[in-house]
């Protein structure tokens, strides 16, 4: 990858790096989730040529990809879902090695699950530059759009000022802040080179080339920014292993993924109290035809220590309420983790 972007070369005025910064404390995950999490692979080409063959294993020999049947799942999944008036994808990655999915071969709009792999791409080129992730932006008045979602724009409504990368992250990690994203966008890395860094690292089957902004504008545009639910449960399980990022960047979106304060009735509301569970919901407005566009939630899940499962669950063309379309998707993450529980899966 040319180390020397067009982004580093338009926003120089506007990034100023911090002199030091703190890395996160790993103690409360690696106490609730064990070593798995702490799993990482320390060169990078190591990295890019273990996910590329990952992703063509899964492409030319799906059954390698199984190392159990859970056909049994996969029945239960299909029942869940039947009867309602949406088209629902599910894909789980289990402990890193099984993959089940339903309704696979869609584009599903992802609409602010696009935010996970923002944050992947953002970190990613920021480690590959040395970035840390205090890294201050200047951000301006006009760039806080008043027609949007954005807590950051309600805490800060005069922009004007300095916020870091890791501030602006959290904000459309844990709180799906539209204005924060497109922040980034402008700043660090825009759409198509988050498209193509995460395509440079073997990921496939997704498009991103829309802002949060240009959907706004254009509601067809929310088409434009898909995957396919296994990309994504794929996507998760790589990044929880360390495949994607390592070190502080890695630390700092799982633990901030983990605190997640969006989507509460969907995967979460499917889990027993205090599963430890990371994700990233995505939720449309309704089309010309009165359907939702997306009602998203990925996430990853960490049983016990010998037990995770990654898993996507993409809701769309839906005539159905937003509760029951949250419903669906609780019930999907129920149904997975009762299996899991009473399959007693370990790695």
């Amino acid at each position: 990858m040319n180390r020397a972007t067009q982004t580093d070369k338009d926003h120089n005025a506007w990034i100023q790096r911090p002199s030091t910064h703190d890395k996160p404390d790993l103690t409360f995950l690696s106490d609730k989730c064990g070593s798995s999490i702490k799993h990482s692979i320390s060169s990078s080409r190591q990295r890019i040529a273990r996910y590329a063959a990952i992703t063509l294993l899964a492409i030319l020999c799906p059954l390698a990809m199984t190392a159990r049947n859970h056909e049994p799942l996969k029945a239960q999944l299909h029942h869940a879902i039947a009867g309602y008036k949406a088209q629902v994808g599910i894909a789980i990655v289990i402990n890193g090695k099984d993959t089940l999915t339903i309704n696979n071969g869609i584009s599903y709009p992802m609409m602010s699950v696009y935010k996970f792999h923002q944050a992947l791409a953002t970190a990613r080129h920021m480690e590959e530059h040395a970035i840390p992730l205090d890294t201050m932006i200047y951000v301006k008045k006009e760039e806080l759009h008043p027609d949007t979602y954005s807590p950051f724009r309600d805490e800060h409504p005069e922009g004007n000022a300095w916020f870091s990368v890791r501030e602006l992250l959290t904000y459309t990690l844990q709180w799906s802040d539209n204005n924060a994203c497109d922040i980034l966008f402008s700043h660090i890395i825009n759409t198509k080179q988050t498209d193509s860094l995460l395509r440079s690292i073997g990921v496939s089957n997704f498009n991103i080339s829309a802002t949060e902004q240009e959907m706004h504008n254009d509601i067809n545009k929310c088409h434009d920014n898909w995957s396919t639910p296994l990309a994504s449960a794929q996507l998760l399980d790589d990044f929880v292993a360390g495949r994607i990022v390592e070190g502080e960047y890695h630390d700092f979106i799982l633990h901030t993924m983990l605190d997640c304060t969006t989507g509460e009735h969907r995967l979460p509301a499917g889990l027993p109290a205090g599963t430890p569970i990371g994700h990233k919901t995505g939720t449309s407005g309704k089309d010309k035809n009165g359907m939702f566009i997306g009602v998203n939630d990925i996430g990853f899940v960490y049983m016990n220590e010998n037990t995770r499962f990654s898993i996507a669950v993409y809701v769309t063309e839906s005539s159905e309420d937003l509760a029951t379309n949250e419903r669906i998707i609780a019930e999907v993450a129920r149904k997975v983790y009762l299996y899991l529980k009473e399959t007693h899966i370990s790695e």
